[in-house]
């Protein structure tokens, strides 16, 4: 009696459960299906009682999931998992025999997480139409300061045609300023284009520091600038894509210059982490208020007179979008430290 009561008392949970149970053998078989499944897959549990999973019609990508399953003995979860009109999250859960530990078959549960999923598109798609219109405006802001400057000087231009001095230094602004306007169009393109094709390969990543040092070695120079590198590992081998890690360092670094002035401290250190690496990108500058950390990697914020606001930005999709690691900034040392992290080799995507 008892043994009875309790196997109808577990009948009554799962048929009350809000959440889709399937049950299958070790051959892939169904063996239960609850009340919650019958109703969202129009199928009664009479019918599939007994039936491989992978043979119900559209059941055929999930029925493989579950047999991987099988093969792996991990748990597996499809996150707003489409199936016709409607999208789930589903569990794929190894069952065990209590006392052997001996795989039995596979538990799955599912949810119904449509209504999630259109609150969360709908969400994204006011975020990206919000992030347009402020880009629109700091694109008309960023480009029309330059397009002023350079309409200006070009009339003061046309009154001193005959003194070349004043000329060649009405040219070196212009000049100045176009660089600028295609400073700008490139951030915007780099940080608004999908994400590209990767091209993951191994190399050192201290050369790779040298490398983007020399490129503002002049420039440190003449800021009189207090520039160290050190690292834990001269031989720093990283599996990723190379120009992409050059822009990051590249972005770091000359944030590092523009926060410290001159006659500042830069100090960039690379540590190997075993499994992943970090670089250290330190600067003498002020302290950023703790309600800004956050702030400063989203899109179109900047504390600069000048700029996108892009920079930093671009480094969190490349490392965190594009390389699977991680990257933020703290406060220490009498300055402010920007960090990465990425694994050495590429994460599977």
């Amino acid at each position: 009696m008892l043994v009875e009561h309790l196997r109808n008392f577990s009948e009554s949970i799962l048929e009350s459960l809000e959440t889709a149970i399937i049950t299958l053998s070790k051959d892939g078989r169904i063996t239960e299906w609850n009340k919650k499944a019958e109703q969202l897959f129009g199928l009664k549990k009479e019918n599939v009682l007994g039936r491989r999973l992978k043979d119900l019609p559209d059941f055929e990508e999930i029925g493989s999931v579950a047999e991987s399953v099988f093969e792996n003995k991990e748990p597996v979860f499809l996150n707003f998992y489409k199936f016709g009109e409607r999208y789930f999250n589903i569990r794929f859960s190894p069952f065990r025999n209590a006392k052997t530990q001996l795989l039995e078959g596979v538990i799955i549960t599912i949810d119904d997480v449509t209504e999630l999923y259109k609150y969360e598109e709908e969400r994204k798609r006011r975020e990206r139409l919000s992030i347009l219109g402020e880009m629109t405006a700091r694109v008309a802001h960023e480009i029309r300061n330059p397009i002023t400057i350079i309409g200006g000087f070009i009339m003061r231009m046309k009154k001193h045609l005959d003194d070349p001095e004043t000329l060649k230094k009405y040219i070196n602004i212009i000049t100045n300023e176009l660089s600028r306007l295609e400073t700008i169009v490139k951030e915007i393109l780099e940080y608004s284009k999908e994400r590209q094709v990767l091209e993951f390969t191994e190399f050192n990543l201290n050369e790779l520091i040298r490398e983007v040092y020399v490129l503002f070695e002049e420039k440190i120079r003449k800021m009189n600038i207090d520039f160290c590198f050190e690292t834990d590992n001269e031989d720093l081998r990283v599996e990723a894509d190379r120009t992409r890690i050059k822009q990051v360092l590249i972005n770091l670094v000359q944030n590092a210059i523009e926060a410290t002035g001159e006659n500042g401290k830069i100090k960039i250190t690379s540590e190997d982490m075993y499994t992943k690496v970090r670089v250290s990108v330190w600067n003498s500058g002020p302290p950023i208020p703790e309600e800004l950390k956050e702030k400063i990697f989203s899109p179109f914020f900047t504390t600069k007179t000048q700029g996108t606001g892009l920079g930093l930005s671009i480094c969190r999709k490349i490392i965190e979008d594009e390389h699977g690691g991680k990257i933020w900034t703290e406060n220490r040392e009498n300055g402010v430290v920007f960090i990465f992290e990425i694994p050495k080799t590429p994460e599977k995507r």
